[in-house]
């Protein structure tokens, strides 16, 4: 769903774009899938960015860090 997420996001179908990380960010939540959590969390505060939801990007952009410095994962902390 993630990358189903970012092909919507690069086509500009915010809604879409949406429904799948969130779709994504459900899944992962729930089997504990953190790095990958920490990447959906960012794509969807850029699509939220996108949508101008800025308080939705911000807080979704903010756990996608909380997650990344967990994690270690300076990849996706520099995305952020």
């Amino acid at each position: 769903h993630n990358n189903l997420g970012i092909a919507y996001k690069n086509q500009c179908k915010w809604d879409e774009a949406i429904r799948s990380l969130t779709k994504a960010k459900e899944i992962g939540e729930k089997i504990g899938l953190t790095r990958r959590l920490a990447r959906t969390f960012n794509n969807l505060g850029i699509v939220y960015t996108k949508t101008r939801e800025f308080d939705e990007a911000i807080s979704h952009l903010r756990r996608a860090r909380r997650l990344a410095q967990g994690l270690g994962d300076y990849s996706t902390l520099v995305q952020v």
